[in-house]
C-alpha cells in the first residue's frame, strides 16, 4: 500500500511540473528566441522591420503565408509607450499584438484600422497615454506587433509595399 502511495506522489509531483513546463516555461522560451531571433534580423526593438513576401527560401517565421505582406515589431515598453503607426491599405489589413509568452492579446481588423492608415499608442499598465487616439494596453512590458496585409495579386504588390513602406513603430520616451 506504501508503494502504490509512493507511485501516485510521485507521478502527480511530475505531472504538475511537466504542466507548469507545458504551460508556463516552454511558450516564455519560444517567444523569447522568436522576438530575439526577429529583432536581431530586422531592425531591432521598437523599430518597424519590413518583411518582403514569404517564399520557401525567406521565411521569418513558422509557414508565413505567401499571400500576405507582413511587418513586425518587437516591442519593450520599460522607458514609455510606442506610437505604432500602419500605411493606408486596401482591402484586408490586420495588427496582432502578442505578449512575451505568445498570448495573442488583441487584434485590430475592419474599422478600428482605416483605410487612410492609423496611429495606435502601445502601452503597458500604469503608463499614461495622452493621445486622442487608439490604445492597446498590453498585459507585459515585452512582446511583439505583427502587421498583415493581403496581396490579392502581382498587379497589387507595388501599392501593398508602398501602405507598408509607411508603417513604423516609435518610441514615444522624451
Amino acid at each position: 500500500m506504501i508503494r502504490v502511495a509512493i507511485f501516485a506522489s510521485a507521478f502527480l509531483v511530475a505531472a504538475v511540473a511537466g504542466w507548469t513546463a507545458m504551460n508556463w516555461a516552454i511558450p516564455k522560451v519560444i517567444m523569447i528566441k522568436a522576438m530575439e531571433g526577429l529583432a536581431e534580423r530586422g531592425a531591432g526593438v521598437n523599430s518597424m522591420t519590413l518583411r518582403e513576401p514569404a517564399d520557401p527560401y525567406r521565411q521569418f517565421v513558422v509557414r508565413p503565408s505567401p499571400d500576405l505582406l507582413y511587418s513586425t515589431c518587437v516591442y519593450d515598453l520599460v522607458r514609455a509607450p510606442l506610437r505604432i503607426s500602419v500605411g493606408p491599405t486596401d482591402g484586408y489589413l490586420s495588427v496582432a499584438f502578442f505578449d512575451h509568452i505568445t498570448n495573442n492579446y488583441e487584434t485590430l481588423t475592419g474599422s478600428l484600422i482605416t483605410s487612410q492608415g492609423s496611429d495606435i499608442i502601445l502601452k503597458r499598465e500604469g503608463q499614461d497615454s495622452l493621445f486622442d487616439t487608439h490604445v492597446v494596453t498590453s498585459p507585459s512590458t515585452r512582446g511583439l506587433v505583427l502587421v498583415r496585409r493581403q496581396i490579392s495579386g502581382n498587379d497589387k504588390l507595388p501599392a501593398m509595399q508602398a501602405a507598408q513602406a509607411e508603417d513604423s513603430c516609435v518610441s514615444l520616451a522624451p
